[in-house]
């Protein structure tokens, strides 16, 4: 018997939780708060990155601190993910509109408070000139935090939750606005005055702007995590989303990758690493070792092997102690030679003689050949030849 199978049972102050059992032995083979066996991800684990973010979600939403040292090793369900999703997005959108709603009652209470001491000034002053009204300061309540900060004991430092890709439908002066869109958000925040865009087309100034049409794809969480729509799995990130539909989903990738036209993929300049060969500058690509003669060509290099959707094989160096890998076997044989020293075996091209070269050889086989070659006799009776002597007029 789960939470999910009576949940207004367990709701029950009254109900006796003494007969309720774990469904198994196995704390990783269930989800830690609802019981529920089905569609678990890990959440705590020996030798996984602790995700504190969803740590403080969960003790924010069910009041229950999870640590690893205590819960490990756990598991999470997506309903479990679902409904503190939910219940993140909600609060969010009380917060915010409860300070729309404290600034616009404290903006009235200063209006009516400056208009009554106003009032009683002028009162005041006809009674005795000797008494002065002073000005009536209103009240200002502090606004709450924009973002929701929770210390957590386990960890160092404040957590702060990430903005969502779904905003209220209200802005700073208490209007009514259409919702936000859903936006793929960037993967790094590098500079955007040293960045150089890839020539395709501009879609919106939000990265990419998904429509009613392709929403049922994906969806982002409140923890900025990525969910596929089409088998409910979990991504971290969307490099790991974009691999997933790419090798599962196919048709829904092509679809999507005409979409987004892949204008998150951008190249920082200052960033490149060069390195410089017999008197020649290669520029380095960022995502693998591939060597470069400018940064257009890094730029095509970009393009065509590291798209989201582009399912093109790693070549890895056999070198010992080096994990360096190329796209192709171009780039790595260059790696080698200018990062190894490995001087690689030219194919032999066959050298082609000229005429003259090939007469002489000729004339050599045949026993013909003087000792004297380098002597040259000229003559007055010399004639320039005219014609190709090994052509002979029929």
């Amino acid at each position: 018997m789960t939470m999910n199978d009576s949940s207004g049972a367990f709701a029950n102050e009254s109900f006796n939780d003494q007969f309720l059992q774990l469904p198994h032995e196995d704390f990783a083979s269930y989800c830690r708060l609802c019981f529920s066996i089905s569609q678990l991800e890990p959440l705590l684990g020996n030798g996984q990155e602790v995700n504190y973010q969803l740590l403080s979600i969960i003790e924010l939403c069910t009041g229950i601190k999870l640590t690893a040292r205590t819960d490990s090793p756990s598991s999470l369900c997506l309903q479990c993910r679902y409904m503190m999703d939910e219940f993140y997005n909600f609060r969010k959108q009380c917060q915010r509109l409860n300070r729309v709603y404290q600034r616009k009652k404290t903006d009235m209470n200063g209006v009516v408070s400056v208009s009554m001491g106003y009032h009683h000034e002028e009162n005041a002053r006809g009674e005795a000139d000797v008494y002065k009204q002073q000005d009536v300061v209103p009240e200002v309540a502090p606004d709450p935090p924009t973002s929701m900060e929770q210390p957590d004991e386990t960890c160092a430092t404040v957590v702060a939750a990430e903005p969502s890709a779904f905003e209220a439908s209200v802005d700073d002066d208490g209007n009514s606005v259409v919702p936000e869109s859903f936006t793929v958000h960037e993967l790094s925040d590098e500079n955007e005055d040293a960045v150089e865009w890839i020539g395709v087309e501009e879609t919106s100034s939000n990265d990419v702007e998904m429509n009613e049409q392709h929403s049922d794809t994906f969806s982002t969480m409140a923890n900025d995590w990525f969910r596929c729509k089409l088998c409910s799995g979990m991504y971290q990130t969307f490099v790991q989303l974009a691999k997933h539909l790419r090798e599962v989903h196919p048709e829904e990738a092509r679809a999507l990758r005409e979409l987004v036209k892949e204008s998150y993929y951008k190249v920082n300049v200052n960033e490149l690493q060069t390195v410089k060969f017999e008197n020649q500058v290669f520029v380095k690509c960022d995502l693998c070792d591939t060597l470069l003669a400018s940064v257009l060509a890094v730029k095509r290099h970009r393009w065509r092997y590291h798209g989201l959707f582009n399912d093109c094989r790693e070549i890895h160096c056999r070198v010992a102690g080096c994990r360096s890998f190329c796209m192709e076997k171009k780039a790595l044989n260059r790696h080698r030679e200018i990062i190894h020293g490995h001087q690689l075996a030219k194919p032999w091209k066959k050298r082609k003689l000229p005429v003259e070269a090939t007469a002489a050889e000729g004339d050599a086989s045949n026993g013909n050949a003087d000792d004297d070659d380098d002597v040259v006799f000229i003559s007055n009776d010399s004639v320039p030849a005219t014609k190709d002597p090994l052509i002979s007029d029929q």
